[in-house]
């Protein structure tokens, strides 16, 4: 019964840590099924990606410190565009 307690409030913890799970794959379908439209947009659900991986993973965890690397990396090459910010990749930065 003890086991069956501990197992939900841990479930419950997590769900209330990633109320939006996101990875690569989903953004990848959000962008080209017009969910995510603006760089804004992509930052938001790239931002909220490392952030869960941050967060979940101890600070000790090899994920936790390539998830803070990609984020550093990824947010160099996005830029938002002159046209009501929609979203375009900077190549070669």
């Amino acid at each position: 019964m003890i086991i069956i307690i501990i197992v939900v409030v841990i479930v419950n913890i997590l769900c209330d840590l990633f109320l939006r799970p996101l990875d690569l794959a989903t953004i990848k379908k959000n962008i080209e099924s017009g969910v995510i439209r603006t760089t804004v947009e992509f930052q938001r659900d790239m931002m909220q990606m490392f952030t869960n991986a941050i967060m979940y993973n101890n600070s000790d965890h090899d994920v936790c410190h390539m998830a803070t690397e990609m984020y550093d990396d990824v947010m160099k090459h996005i830029e938002v565009g002159p046209v009501s910010g929609c979203l375009y990749y900077i190549a070669g930065s």
